[in-house]
Formats: C-alpha cells, sequence, structure tokens
C-alpha cells in the first residue's frame, strides 16, 4: 500500500533545561556532520548481528549523569541480547554521553510512561520519538534523527484462510523450538529469574510495611478523638477508591518526581499505602467481633487496656484477621504485575521483553501464568501453617505430664 503520511523522529528533552537540550542538539549536528550517526545506525539496522555492540567509549561523568529513557523491547533500537541491554538507543546514548564529558543510565520503560518522565524530569532525553504537534506542546523535539513514511499494513486472507487449518499442528511441533527461544537462547530464563526476584521483593515488603500502617490506621479508625478518626476513615475511603496504578503514577510523575529514589522502592510505598487500607479494615473488623465481657472480665482482674488487648482481644482477632488476610496479600501479589508503568521490570514487564524478541506468546504467557501461580499457592500455604498454629482449636494438642508405659498411660504430673 502507498504511504499516507511522513514522519520525523528525533530526541525529546524536557523544554525547562535548555543547557542540557542546546548542548545534546549540538552534539546530534557533529554526529551527523561527521558521519558516525549514519555508521552507527546501518550497523544496528543490517543484518550482520555480529556488529551489533555497543561502540566503546570513555563515560567519564565529570559534567553529571544523562539518563535516558528507552522501551527495552523495541529490536533493533532497545532490547537485551544476552541479558545486557543494547540497541541503537543505547549505542547512541553512551556515544553522546561520552561526547558531552558526561555518564549514562538507562532506563527501559513502558511508551507511554516515556513523555511523563520527561515532563517530571524522571529521565533527560528519549530517542526516535515521532513528531506531533500535541507532543511538541509538552516537549523540546531536537534536531531529527530521521525521516520516515507511515504504512498501512493488512493480513493476505487468502494465505490466513489456507493455512488456518494447519494452525494447531504447527503449533504443537515447534513447541520445543518455542520453548528454546524463550528460555535458553541468550540465557533468556535469567531475564525471567530477575523479574521474579523484583516481584517478590515488592509484594514482602509491601506486606510488612502495609501490615504495619494497616494497625496504625486501624488504630486511628477506633480512637474516641473524632478528627483522628475522620482522619482514617477519609484515608481509608480515599485509597480505596483510587486504582492501585494510578496510585503508582501519582507517586512516579508527581509526588516523587524530583527526588532521586528507585522505582522500586516508589512501588513498595505505593502498594503499603494501598495495602494499609484495607488491612486496617480488616483488624477492625475483627476487634470489635471478640466478646466485649471477656474485656470487662480482664479489666476486673487488673489488666490494663493495653495488657489486656494483648492478652485477650489480640490472640481472639488473629482467628478472624489471617482468613481474610491471606486473601488480601495473594491479590496485592498479582496486583505487582502493573508495576510496569513506572519503569520496574517486575516479571510481567520481562515476559513483554522476551515476547518482543521471540514475537511468541505462548510460552512467555503460560509460564508467567504458572509462576504467580506458584509464588502464590506457596503463600497460602506458608500464611496457612501460621492460621494453624495461631488457631488453638485447630493446633495440635499434646498432652504434658503423661507417659507411656507398657501401652499403660500413666499420670505422673498433676
Amino acid at each position: 500500500m502507498p504511504p499516507y503520511a511522513d514522519i520525523s523522529s528525533s530526541i525529546g528533552v524536557n523544554k525547562t533545561n535548555t543547557q542540557l537540550g542546546d548542548a545534546l542538539d549540538a552534539t546530534v549536528k557533529t554526529m551527523i556532520d561527521d558521519g558516525s550517526l549514519k555508521a552507527m545506525t546501518e550497523k544496528w539496522m543490517g543484518e550482520n548481528e555480529d556488529q551489533k555492540v555497543l561502540t566503546p567509549v570513555d563515560l567519564t561523568g565529570e559534567k553529571g549523569t544523562l539518563i535516558a529513557g528507552v522501551l527495552g523491547d523495541d529490536y533493533p533500537y532497545s532490547y537485551y541480547k544476552d541479558n545486557e541491554l543494547v540497541g541503537l538507543e543505547v549505542d547512541l546514548a553512551r556515544s553522546l554521553a561520552a561526547r558531552m564529558g558526561m555518564n549514562v543510565e538507562i532506563k527501559p520503560m513502558d511508551f507511554s510512561a516515556i513523555i511523563p518522565s520527561i515532563t517530571s524530569g524522571k529521565i533527560d532525553l528519549a530517542f526516535y520519538l515521532a513528531y506531533t504537534p500535541e507532543r511538541a506542546a509538552s516537549i523540546r523535539f531536537l534536531t531529527p534523527l530521521k525521516s520516515d513514511q507511515a504504512v498501512a499494513i493488512v493480513r493476505n486472507q487468502a494465505v490466513a484462510a489456507s493455512t488456518g487449518g494447519q494452525q494447531w499442528a504447527g503449533m504443537i511441533a515447534s513447541l520445543g523450538e518455542s520453548f528454546n527461544k524463550t528460555f535458553v537462547v541468550e540465557d533468556r530464563y535469567q531475564l525471567i529469574l530477575e523479574g521474579l526476584s523484583t516481584t517478590i521483593v515488592i509484594s514482602l515488603l509491601s506486606l510488612l510495611f502495609g501490615s504495619l500502617l494497616g494497625a496504625l490506621i486501624c488504630a486511628m479508625r477506633r480512637s474516641r478523638v473524632g478528627l483522628i478518626s475522620g482522619l482514617a476513615v477519609v484515608y481509608i475511603r480515599l485509597i480505596q477508591g483510587v486504582p492501585i496504578v494510578l496510585t503508582l503514577m501519582i507517586l512516579y510523575y508527581i509526588i516523587f518526581a524530583s527526588v532521586d529514589i528507585h522505582p522500586v522502592l516508589i512501588a513498595v510505598v505505593g502498594f503499603s499505602i494501598n495495602f494499609a487500607a484495607y488491612s486496617a479494615e480488616i483488624f477492625r473488623t475483627a476487634i470489635d467481633a471478640t466478646d466485649k465481657g471477656q474485656l470487662e472480665a480482664a479489666y476486673a482482674l487488673g489488666f490494663t487496656r493495653v495488657a489486656s488487648f494483648f492478652k485477650v482481644t489480640l490472640p481472639q482477632a488473629l482467628r478472624h484477621i489471617l482468613p481474610i488476610f491471606k486473601g488480601e496479600f495473594i491479590s496485592m501479589v498479582k496486583m505487582t504485575s502493573v508495576v510496569g508503568y513506572i519503569a520496574i521490570q517486575d516479571l510481567t514487564k520481562m515476559t513483554d521483553i522476551i515476547r518482543s524478541r521471540t514475537f511468541e506468546a505462548f510460552f512467555p504467557l503460560v509460564v508467567t501464568a504458572a509462576i504467580y501461580f506458584v509464588i502464590t499457592y506457596l503463600f497460602i500455604l506458608l500464611l496457612g501453617k501460621i492460621e494453624v498454629q495461631i488457631d488453638p482449636k485447630r493446633r495440635k494438642r499434646v498432652v504434658k505430664g503423661v507417659v507411656e508405659i507398657d501401652a499403660e498411660v500413666v499420670e505422673v504430673q498433676k
């Protein structure tokens, strides 16, 4: 089909940082004039995979660090090869930083996050952004790197009809090859392990801090001071009414926009805040379900309010808390799959990266689903054992002071 639009692509930078933008623009023009940009482009766009290696450069860091945002799953612009992030954009970022006397930091992120990251200052630049008037209103476009023409691609219905009946047979026959490309080639299984570790770290830290914050919110919610109780109610209703992905984006692009903090820590903060709102209500409901008469008896025996809570209320409340708490935690583990929106390479994001290289969805998606099932099942087993140990009705009882001699039970201590 004939092209229907002309598109120019260039580097996008923050409009307010004119000094950096001018320096980058001058360096880009130099690379265009001396032919180094053309040679670099031909290397990465060519068919010789052996030549696709990062250009050796001297990153002194004397004038700071250049932070570049890339997709990480966009061959040949930025992609993982032998578990190393490479590609035209990565090579260009390193060369620009070296020529400007800077170091470089590459941040893989979702495409929807790139322009907001530029405007908020999370990254300094992004490469090969197509120019549009809407984007130009938010970011500054430097000297164009290349010009393209947009075309539409449609499916050949005749070919689709003739091959449709062979689809399942072909898929089964190619499972071995698909498995090899997904996990073995370039040791891509390591990407999945790296993403899995990120998911587990976020989940466990959010469980810890979210539970502690939830206990505090619960104490505020049950306070006799109207202002404190009201603030807790507002917090719970506000967090419960906002999707977690929006909470993460607000934290990343607004609250922590000017703070140099790792995205994983922002994710932990976001999920802790979210988990605290739900766990606080779980704690409050369980505490209110305990028999008030037992508290009055504890007071009559001389127990203080604090001692009565830890000796009488809490042990009984835990029996009601854990079954619901367990389900809420499992839901949070699965919700961590949205952290890719704030430039975190978790298990789901690593799956997307692998799919972008293999162009196959079966093994990456099925294995990722299986991994989520396994880790959530293990968490359920662990919390289930804790639940049994806490509940005296379900815990194994051991009779003390009794020994068995010749099949006769003799009481030795009363």
